[in-house]
């Protein structure tokens, strides 16, 4: 072979080798790109739901304060505690939500806690006595109004796990989501406050 021909063959060797070089470098750099923009891409997406899941706690928390402060859930919280200590009812058993006296005092503010309930897209709205954990109020009026949350069978529920944090925590409070019986065993989150005055009853969102 001729200096010539060996000058050439080394030429293009050498230009087929930066080739090959440089096209596996680009090729790990475009690779880099796209994991970057993807990951860019899920950290975005990630905060968006992240902002989305925080603003929603932070609403119904706003919507549970204020109502816990109202003047209906005052005065039938009231109201309800006070005929029960008038008719005596059993600490371990029921609250009797067919008593005439009660369905009068409920039927008074009826009409508030069921347009609060559907404007605002909550499943139920319960009103519990503190003291002997009885469900004093429920808006749905499924099996567990009246329920002894403290004795009765909804003991382990999740409304009974609602309740017993709130009042362990002082302020608003969670619950995960998980099947509840009364409603079907539909997935259901709770959410309770402690109501702003000195009735001793604890309010309670249902959330699905």
């Amino acid at each position: 072979m001729s200096i010539k021909s060996k000058i050439v063959s080394i030429t293009v060797l050498g230009l087929v080798s930066m080739s090959i070089v440089l096209g596996v470098i680009a090729v790990f750099k475009a690779k880099d790109a796209l994991m970057k923009k993807s990951y860019d891409s899920l950290t975005s997406s990630r905060d968006g739901k992240s902002e989305q899941i925080r603003n929603f706690f932070a609403e119904r928390i706003g919507d549970i304060n204020v109502l816990a402060h109202s003047k209906n859930v005052e005065e039938l919280s009231l109201d309800l505690k006070n005929v029960g200590e008038k008719i005596n009812i059993s600490s371990i058993g029921k609250y009797p939500v067919g008593n005439k006296l009660v369905k009068e005092i409920t039927q008074a503010h009826e009409d508030f806690f069921q347009k609060y309930m559907n404007e605002y897209g909550y499943y139920d709205i319960f009103l519990i006595d503190r003291i002997n954990g009885q469900v004093l109020y429920s808006a749905a009026k499924e099996s567990d109004y009246g329920a002894n949350l403290k004795y009765g069978v909804l003991k382990d529920s999740g409304l009974a796990e609602v309740f017993n944090k709130t009042i362990q925590n002082n302020r608003a409070t969670f619950v995960d989501m998980k099947p509840y019986s009364p409603s079907e065993n539909a997935p259901a989150m709770f959410l309770g406050s402690p109501i702003g005055n000195k009735t001793d009853v604890i309010l309670v969102f249902q959330i699905r």
